[in-house]
């Protein structure tokens, strides 16, 4: 399963492998890396989340 985050997340992409969600991409600031972790983890078919975001100020 993948899927891409609406804005301003645009460029975060979620894979779940079983009950693991990675989050790789680019953020603007640790608060979306923050949030785009909680709300991967929000979800009950998710244990764990392995987040890969980069932060990337522009």
């Amino acid at each position: 399963m993948s899927r891409t985050l609406s804005p301003p997340a645009s460029r975060v992409f979620v894979t779940r492998v079983q009950s693991t969600a990675v989050l790789r991409g680019f953020v603007k600031s640790r608060d979306e890396r923050k949030k785009a972790g909680l709300a991967v983890a929000a979800s009950p078919a998710v244990t764990h989340v392995d987040n890969r975001l980069k932060i990337r100020r522009r």
